[in-house]
Order: structure tokens, then C-alpha cells, then sequence
């Protein structure tokens, strides 16, 4: 990731935008790097578990991996799996006590959630719908979308000055960016 960013910080490219995908995978590269690295300095630590001090460190590696992306004079989309987080689950022994639903977020460590929840402007959530065919009412395909409005059910947001509505059919970059400065959807068309 550090060449990836000496290159798209000070190389020689066009790139206006860069796609860190998987930040999910990313983050358990770090951990297992980290693991690595301290099976070589402690001869005593039994080869592939994993101890607390490591999440710390390799969320810290995430944290500076991100805010150095951040500082990319492009845009930056971050991708990551998600997970089912259900508040309370494991925070008391009372069985009585009525547990929130099910909420859905990255799959990553909560102080590196919240670093690339501090860092970006929209959080969503990309999923699939089965529609009607505009043309032909008896045919069935797939539209893409992008959920974008608050949600008590996902980890979802934007940050803009217009009305956003709750998701984006068949999102794209340009229709998004679009949207969080002008409020409207519609994206002007480059001529050939």
C-alpha cells in the first residue's frame, strides 16, 4: 500500500480517483503482518495466535494507511464486507433486557471504522433489486443501488448541504459526486 500511494502521491499519472478495495482484507493483511513481526522479536509466542496488542497495532497501521490516502490530491472510494453487529449481544448477562435489531457495518475493527467513517464524505451500501424492465413490463432484471440515507439498519450517510434522497439507482462516481454538490442526480454528458 506504501508504493501504491508514493506512486499515485508523487509519481507521474492522470488518475483523478483511486480505489482502495477491500479494505476488509486489508486490514487482516496488516494483522498478520503485525502477528509476523512480533513472532520474530518474542521466540515464546505460540506462531499464528493472534493477541490484543496486536489489533491495536495493526488497526494503527490502518489509521495511517488511511489519512495518508486521505491526503491524495484525488478522489478516494474505499470498499469493505460487511457484518452483522447486533447491539448488546455480548455487553450484558440480563436476559430479559430488550436487545436493538440487528444493524449491518464494515467488517473492521471499530477504531478503524471510525477513522474511514471521520474521513469520507458518503458511507452506502451497494446492493441489488429485481425490477420490472422499463419497456418490456413482463421482464425482470437486476438495478444496482446505493443506499445513502441515514438507517438504523446500516452503517449509511452523506455529507452535503442539498436534500440526499435514501439510495441512488444504478449509482456511478460522477452521478454521486453530482449529487452531494448540486443535490441533483442528473450528470452532464461529455461530448464526442
Amino acid at each position: 500500500m506504501n508504493d501504491a500511494f508514493r506512486y499515485l502521491r508523487f509519481g507521474d499519472h492522470d488518475y483523478e480517483w483511486v480505489n482502495v478495495d477491500g479494505l476488509t482484507r486489508i486490514n487482516n493483511m496488516a494483522l498478520r503482518y503485525v502477528m509476523s513481526q512480533q513472532e520474530e522479536r518474542d521466540l515464546d509466542r505460540i506462531p499464528g495466535q493472534v493477541q490484543q496488542r496486536d489489533y491495536g497495532k495493526s488497526g494503527e497501521l490502518m489509521k495511517g494507511m488511511l489519512f495518508n490516502f486521505h491526503t491524495l490530491p484525488m478522489g478516494v472510494i474505499y470498499t469493505a464486507q460487511e457484518r452483522q453487529e447486533i447491539p448488546g449481544e455480548f455487553d450484558s448477562e440480563d436476559e430479559d433486557s430488550e436487545q436493538a435489531d440487528a444493524r449491518f457495518v464494515p467488517d473492521l475493527p471499530k477504531g478503524v471504522r471510525s477513522s474511514v467513517n471521520a474521513i469520507v464524505d458518503c458511507i452506502g451500501r451497494l446492493y441489488t433489486v429485481k425490477i420490472e424492465h422499463p419497456k418490456t413490463p413482463d421482464l425482470m432484471v437486476v438495478q444496482r443501488r446505493l443506499h445513502i440515507g441515514p438507517s438504523e439498519a446500516f452503517d449509511t450517510g452523506i455529507r452535503s448541504k442539498h436534500p440526499m434522497p435514501d439510495f441512488v439507482k444504478n449509482p456511478t462516481v460522477p452521478k454521486l459526486v453530482n449529487l452531494m454538490n448540486t443535490g441533483s442526480i442528473t450528470t452532464a454528458r461529455k461530448a464526442s
